[in-house]
C-alpha cells in the first residue's frame, strides 16, 4: 500500500515541490519525503541520513543543498530509518534496526518500484552520510544493478570481520563510487 500527499505539518517548508510519502513494508509504515522536479529527467537521487537523523534533519544539515538536484531534472528522495537508523552491513551495529530485523533493503527495492511506476525513474544514484553510507555500502553489495552510482560521507568500507557474511558472499558488480572521509573522524 502505498500512500503520498502533502502532510500538514510540512506546509512551510524550504521548497514547494515537496511531498511525504509512505509505504507498507514489513507490517509497519515507511516514511521519505520526495522532492519533485519541474521538469523532470528520469534520474533520481537518495540520500541515506545518519545515526540519529532523519530526511527532514538531513535537508536542514545539508542546508538543502541535494534538494539542488531537483533542478537538474532529478527527483531526490530521502528515506526514513526506523527509530532513525538503518539496518546496514557492518556485523557489530547494535541498534534497534538490527534486533527488529528490518528489511531497509526491501524498503529501499520498493521505493525504487515506487519512483519508477509513478515517475518513471530510469537511473539511480544514492549517496549516504554515517549510517546512511553503510546503508549506501550494504545496497551496492545486494542489489548492484539498480544503482548507477553511489558516494559515502563518513563511512569506510567495514572489515571482512565486521560484514555481514550474507554481504560478504555476495557476487561483486562494478559501479561508479565516491567516498569521502575526513582524517581526524575518530569513528568512520
Amino acid at each position: 500500500m502505498v500512500r503520498v500527499g502533502f502532510s500538514p505539518e510540512h506546509t512551510a517548508v524550504h521548497t514547494e515541490n515537496m511531498i511525504r510519502g509512505t509505504l507498507e513494508h514489513q507490517d509497519r509504515e515507511r516514511t521519505f519525503t520526495i522532492i519533485e522536479p519541474e521538469n523532470p529527467s528520469g534520474e533520481l537521487f537518495v540520500f541515506f541520513h545518519g545515526s540519529q537523523q532523519s530526511g527532514t534533519v538531513t535537508r536542514k544539515f545539508t542546508n538543502f543543498t541535494f534538494d539542488n538536484l531537483s533542478k537538474r531534472g532529478a527527483f531526490v528522495v530521502y528515506p526514513d530509518g526506523v527509530e532513525q537508523h538503518f539496518n546496514d552491513s557492518r556485523l557489530g551495529l547494535d541498534e534497534k534496526t538490527r534486533h527488529l530485523d528490518i528489511d531497509d533493503v526491501g524498503f529501499f527495492i520498493k521505493l525504487l518500484s515506487y519512483m519508477h511506476e509513478h515517475h518513471g525513474i530510469t537511473r539511480v544514484f544514492i549517496a549516504g552520510y554515517s549510517n546512511g553510507g553503510q546503508m549506501v555500502l550494504r545496497l551496492m553489495h545486494e542489489v548492484p544493478k539498480m544503482i548507477s552510482g553511489a558516494a559515502t560521507i563518513a563511512a569506510n568500507l567495514p572489515t571482512a570481520d565486521n560484514t555481514l557474511p550474507e554481504v560478504l558472499r555476495m557476487k561483486p558488480h562494478p559501479i561508479p563510487y565516491l567516498a569521502m572521509a575526513g582524517t581526524a573522524d575518530p569513528f568512520s
